[in-house]
């Protein structure tokens, strides 16, 4: 699928996230009923919810769909530098510890396998 024109293409492109968002979490919560995991129904569920407020709210004119996509690019860049901070402080206990190994050579140890 395409926009019918440049103009419109950030307004398609979220659209379109939205609805592939909603039928992959569709799946989920088919999967869910099928296999009788309730976690899983409830987790489909809520995010389905969520996407159906977003979408509505993205339907409504240009000008939503253009702020949302701007709050997803903040809160993708927050999450970006929170998981950066939360490795550089597991670095210093790392180093508080005395531990000499970088934590980019961890191997994870895995006892099963021979």
């Amino acid at each position: 699928m395409k926009p019918a024109d440049e103009a419109n293409y950030y307004f398609f492109e979220i659209v379109r996230e939205l609805l592939d968002a909603s039928f992959k979490n569709f799946n989920e919560l088919r999967r869910g009923r099928v296999t009788g995991n309730l976690n899983l129904i409830a987790w489909a569920s809520r995010n389905l919810l969520e996407l159906t407020i977003f979408t509505k709210y993205v339907l409504k004119s240009g000008a939503n769909a253009r702020r949302f996509g701007d709050d997803r690019l903040v809160d993708g860049c927050e999450l970006i530098t929170a998981l950066r901070d939360l490795e550089r402080h597991h670095e210093l206990l790392r180093l508080l510890r005395g531990w000499t190994t970088p934590s980019s050579e961890w191997k994870i140890r895995r006892p099963w396998r021979a």
